[in-house]
């Protein structure tokens, strides 16, 4: 399994975190809930391959995983940026642009 991987973990119908994991070990994960976006960072010990597998097989066992690509990923990543920024700057959010969600 080569680094980076891209992947997503399906909660439930309206939330849906998207993971990325990169060759360090370093997982940023990009969860989406009713609209509501979350940017998480995570480090873990990778190893090998083996140790990337080991962590796509755990969150396989109570969700649904599914591998992405890279674009997909940093669109999500992009969206939740944007709405991090907007939510702390509420001033500077264009009049026709309304929050999602």
């Amino acid at each position: 399994m080569t680094l980076p991987i891209f992947f997503t973990k399906h909660y439930s119908d309206r939330m849906t975190a998207y993971v990325m994991i990169d060759e360090t070990g370093k997982e940023i994960k990009v969860e989406c809930k009713y609209g509501d976006y979350a940017v998480i960072t995570d480090q873990h010990d990778i190893d090998g391959p083996k140790s990337v597998q080991d962590i796509i097989d755990r969150a396989s066992m109570n969700h649904d995983v599914s591998i992405i690509s890279e674009q997909v990923f940093k669109h999500q990543f992009s969206i939740a940026h944007r709405e991090i920024f907007y939510n702390v700057n509420p001033q500077l959010r264009p009049h026709e642009e309304k929050q999602l969600g």
